[in-house]
């Protein structure tokens, strides 16, 4: 009896100069445009926080936040996040996007391991190729904690501008 392929139903997402795939369990709602408020004094990557259905949550840039080249749209597409870790003080978070995402079933059929790709950030688990382009697949406990250590310093500070 033949052994059933395993598929992951995921997102491929693409962003400035790079694309990520992400699984359809993290993944909760697709913004066009929406009113990043910045926050004085953080890193480059933290672009800001986006009140969303009611709750406040940071905004990142993948690609700044991976050492790779972003420009800012006025308008960009936001992609908000289900948090892993810190549920309770930060569920929910949002990466903007240079396009629409796609639907994509994953399995050992059509995804490829990059063998001996050296990855350009921590933030990266793997390099691979999905249709025979480069994608990466992100290291959410490592980006979760980067911008949760980061959203800790400002969330007091937004709280309080909200009420």
């Amino acid at each position: 009896m033949a052994e059933a392929v395993r598929e992951v139903r995921g997102l491929l997402i693409p962003l400035q100069g790079m694309r990520l795939v992400l699984p359809d369990s993290v993944i909760l709602q697709i913004l066009t445009g929406g009113d990043v408020e910045p926050l004085d004094e953080a890193p480059s990557w933290m672009l800001g926080i986006l009140t969303w259905q009611k709750r406040r949550i940071p905004v990142l840039s993948f690609e700044l936040a991976a050492n790779q080249q972003y420009e800012q749209e006025a308008e960009p597409r936001i992609l908000v996040l289900k948090a892993l870790n810190n549920i309770e003080k930060m569920p929910f978070y949002a990466i903007t996007l240079a396009g629409i995402p796609r639907p994509y079933r994953i399995n050992e059929e059509n995804i490829k391991v990059v063998e001996n790709a050296g990855r350009s950030s921590p933030l990266i688990l793997n390099e691979v190729l999905v249709e025979g382009e480069p994608t990466s697949i992100p290291n959410i406990e490592a980006v979760e904690e980067m911008l949760f250590n980061q959203y800790g310093l400002f969330s007091q500070e937004s709280d309080e501008t909200a009420a």
